[in-house]
């Protein structure tokens, strides 16, 4: 049974190989479930799903220093002190980075229609980098807080706060994702 991978706008992907024009075997990602599919994939690649657009690309493994502890706290502070259900945590080689929805529907009416709207903005929408926890002591684990500055000429992170422990900086700054107070942290 070949590998298959499906993106969050629940599109599949396989994983071909092929003879390169060297003669090396090449890895490729396919949508069409047809010739030399892979059980697994290949060892040293992960398929990795672009947070902003939710392309899928066939990538040489990424270390990180990241531990899955540290990712799924923040998943559940975003959750609680936010109250948001649909973001993107990216793990980076030395960072958890957080991905928003660039066209999240209000929070104002709980109703059925607006629940949907919301899945479809998640499934289909594009997502942008709002938050990013950067690892800059392993031990003890330290981190420095940024968050994404939205001034046109300037687009790039806008250091916060740190180092410090994570937990210390979720607890500060996450209830800001997705309120306007975001935009006046400085």
């Amino acid at each position: 049974m070949p590998y298959e991978y499906v993106n969050r706008k629940d599109k599949a992907y396989f994983v071909r190989a092929s003879e390169g024009k060297n003669g090396k075997t090449r890895y490729t990602l396919t949508t069409q479930n047809s010739g030399q599919l892979l059980d697994a994939v290949p060892d040293g690649y992960e398929v990795y799903e672009i947070p902003g657009n939710g392309q899928v690309v066939l990538r040489k493994k990424q270390h990180t220093e990241i531990l899955e502890l540290e990712r799924e706290a923040l998943s559940q502070a975003i959750r609680k002190q936010a109250g948001l259900e649909h973001f993107i945590i990216d793990v980076e080689p030395k960072a958890l980075v957080v991905y928003l929805s660039d066209t999240e529907a209000s929070d104002d009416d709980d109703s059925t229609w607006l629940r949907s709207v919301r899945q479809v903005t998640h499934k289909f929408g594009t997502y942008g980098k709002m938050m990013r926890f950067e690892l800059v002591e392993a031990n003890p684990r330290a981190f420095m807080v940024s968050r994404w500055c939205f001034l046109g000429s300037i687009d790039d992170w806008y250091m916060l706060d740190g180092p410090a422990p994570l937990a210390t900086l979720m607890k500060k700054y996450v209830k800001h994702l997705g309120k306007e107070s975001f935009f006046e942290l400085s």
